[in-house]
């Protein structure tokens, strides 16, 4: 069903103006479009109408406007067995009132036009149509993923991520012996200053790699496939990255990355929230070897 929004005010931007693009005049106005990037897709999606027609990123719109926002269309994709292992099962490790934290599984999108997204299993297992993942992981990546449930959440929520106030580890297997000499990896990506910290928790031998290290892995900007971008670019990829590494793959695992604890402070509340999940059970054989367990990390 699609919903229908007068515009009253404006919610991103100068406030005064007496009129806007829609490219930002429809930031903020439906829970689901929380940013430019979100509106956009929606707008290229053929969604986004003005006053009852199908509008562009550059259709004026005035106050006291209609905005229209269609329903998404959903692949009518059949799910796999994994897939439907995975309803139902998704770990939830915190819900109040404006948020929702779960444990993705690797192999699964966080979100995306198909059935067989985190996003929409999470809301056939609550019940709930009204959520939306506030951030992404790597379709391969395991760990937390924190959901929005209103459009006030929605609005401090996004905009932590964008001034990096939200805090996130990650644990990593990489190939090698990472030196303990590097704590932090810097480069461009996508001509986009990026920043990760990095620590060495020790390093074993395993299978076909010869010597693997583990690594807790803190991203301070966050650019697509950052950790395993940086990672590879000093020479340690990620063990199981189809994309970004050339040694011979460790098969039967995927990729050993998972985010393990995000922090921070909910706006609503002023509460300092702390998230913390065990990693992906792939780790396990290395934590043994190096006298590691969960908890601890």
């Amino acid at each position: 069903m699609s919903r229908i929004v007068q515009i009253k005010e404006w919610k991103h931007g100068d406030k005064k103006a007496l009129k806007k693009r829609l490219q930002e005049a429809g930031i903020f106005q439906f829970t689901e479009l929380p940013s430019r990037k979100s509106l956009k897709k929606a707008i290229l999606e053929k969604r986004v109408k003005v006053n009852g027609k199908l509008s562009t990123n550059s259709t004026w719109v005035l106050i006291g406007d209609e905005i229209e926002l269609l329903p998404q269309k959903h692949n009518t994709l059949k799910l796999t067995k994994t897939e439907l292992k995975l309803n139902h099962k998704i770990k939830i490790l915190h819900e109040d009132h404006d948020i929702l934290a779960v444990v993705k599984p690797p192999g699964i999108n966080t979100n995306g036009n198909s059935t067989s997204t985190l996003e929409n299993i999470v809301r056939n297992q609550l019940k709930n149509s009204d959520i939306y993942p506030a951030h992404r992981l790597d379709k391969d990546t395991h760990g937390i993923v924190i959901f929005y449930k209103n459009i006030t959440s929605s609005n401090w929520l996004c905009k932590a991520f964008e001034e990096r106030k939200i805090h996130k580890e990650y644990i990593a297997l990489v190939c090698g012996n990472f030196p303990t000499h590097i704590h932090q990896i810097s480069t461009k990506i996508n001509a986009k200053n990026s920043l990760t910290k990095v620590e060495k928790l020790g390093e074993i031998n395993w299978p076909i790699h010869g010597t693997v290290s583990l690594i807790k892995a803190v991203p301070i900007t966050g650019r697509k496939h950052q950790i395993r971008v940086h990672l590879q670019s000093v020479g340690y990829p990620v063990v199981g990255d189809p994309i970004y590494s050339s040694e011979k793959r460790y098969k039967g695992s995927g990729l050993f990355l998972s985010c393990i604890y995000i922090r921070f402070k909910n706006q609503r509340s002023g509460e300092l929230l702390t998230i913390k999940t065990y990693p992906h059970k792939k780790f396990l054989k290395a934590l043994s070897k190096l006298d590691l367990n969960c908890e601890t990390l």
